[in-house]
């Protein structure tokens, strides 16, 4: 993921913006991606529901998104990979290096707030980038709070503690986590300490903020994807607070400039910092060439007819 995000700020990698098509019932949507340096392009697919909280909607989901893997300098189909697993994997990944990029030296706690697969993806993954000691969990579902500190107890040996309040979760935190379907703000500014790196991966459709405009005012780096998505997609996260004239288009920076080091991150141990996941191809393509690697070390797989 490293490799091909800093290809990207280098712009040798290339992505294109997310494209959806209607339904009857929701969207058929793709993103595509190109990484010459590891040889690999790819599309996602898939479809999803018009309601995001209907029952069906992962599971169609689940049946439907789908990386097909292709070999550039072979001008062939390498593998065909469900994207399930992937998308909760390669979201975090790309969380956990713009918390490797971003958060203060020493950062060694995190507060999030929601409890689904993403939420328990990013606490897996963050154990790689950080040394882990404490983790608050809030959701409004005290049976899910409970769920995820037991799905949470094989994957670390971090202190979890559930709370009652998203403030209680947050405002202690090194480095906090929205993973939520929510579409109005869950993260106030009076909560946050001065210092706090902010992983937000919910909410990237049109109208929704999840952050409310006291926190926007007090981030001094803003760090998205990519942000040719974040216009299609309309995200309240980014257009809303450009509109009311807290921050402009050009002061948000592209995750692979960071690490490419073309542009700076963090300057202050006191900054707050986020970070705005809003998808793109380049990680699914990323995720799944790391998967087929894995999946031919290990006989992992069905050998298609050529």
């Amino acid at each position: 993921m490293r490799v091909a995000l800093k290809d990207y700020g280098l712009k040798r990698a290339l992505n294109s913006p997310r494209i959806r098509l209607p339904l009857s019932e929701g969207i058929f949507r793709s993103m595509m991606s190109t990484i010459p340096s590891l040889d690999v392009a790819g599309l996602k697919q898939g479809m999803w529901l018009s309601s995001e909280k209907e029952g069906r909607t992962k599971d169609v989901e689940r049946r439907t998104e789908l990386v097909s893997l292709y070999s550039i300098s072979e001008g062939r189909l390498l593998a065909i990979i469900n994207s399930h697993r992937l998308n909760e994997l390669r979201t975090a990944a790309a969380s956990a290096i713009a918390t490797e990029c971003l958060a203060k030296k020493g950062a060694a706690s995190v507060g999030i707030i929601g409890t689904g697969p993403h939420a328990l993806a990013h606490l897996e993954v963050l154990g790689d980038v950080i040394k882990l000691e404490e983790f608050w969990v809030y959701s409004r579902s005290g049976e899910n709070r409970a769920k995820f500190l037991e799905a949470a107890r094989p994957i670390t040996t971090a202190k979890g503690v559930e709370v009652q309040t998203p403030r209680e979760a947050v405002s202690k935190a090194d480095i906090v986590v929205e993973a939520t379907y929510s579409r109005t703000p869950v993260l106030l500014g009076e909560w946050i300490k001065p210092g706090t790196h902010i992983n937000s991966i919910g909410s990237s459709f049109a109208g929704k903020q999840v952050i409310d405009d006291s926190l926007f005012k007090r981030v001094s780096c803003y760090v998205v994807d990519f942000k040719e998505q974040a216009l299609l997609d309309n995200s309240g996260d980014i257009l809303n607070p450009i509109s009311k004239g807290i921050f402009s288009y050009t002061d948000i920076i592209e995750l692979g400039e960071v690490v490419a080091g073309v542009r700076s991150g963090r300057k202050r141990e006191d900054d707050i910092t986020l970070y705005k996941s809003l998808g793109m191809g380049l990680f699914d393509v990323c995720a799944a060439y790391a998967a087929y690697k894995k999946a031919l070390e290990t006989g992992v797989g069905a050998k298609l007819p050529a």
